[in-house]
């Protein structure tokens, strides 16, 4: 049996692991800061939730990128997909 309980089927704390797999504890054990997770969960939310174009979203992180290495890697690799993002 898988140990990922994604993988094997097991219920995991909604909290922890949203419905794409990403873990926000993951990333505070990697020393990523509290506002740099907060900044990450409003980008997913204004790409996944908000209804917008792809260009639409893209153009509102870029205004709350800022100084954020975080969400400058993001919008760049967004801007430069070639195949499109599953949304």
């Amino acid at each position: 049996m898988s140990r990922d309980p994604l993988l094997a089927g097991q219920r995991v704390n909604t909290a922890l692991v949203d419905s794409a797999g990403r873990t926000w504890v993951g990333m505070e054990r990697n020393g990523k800061s509290p506002e740099v997770i907060r900044q990450i969960r409003q980008a997913y939310k204004i790409l996944y939730k908000n209804n917008l174009r792809l260009e639409d979203a893209i153009e509102e992180m870029e205004g709350m990128a800022g100084e954020s290495n975080e969400l400058s890697n993001m919008v760049s690799f967004l801007r430069n997909v070639t195949r499109g993002i599953l949304r």
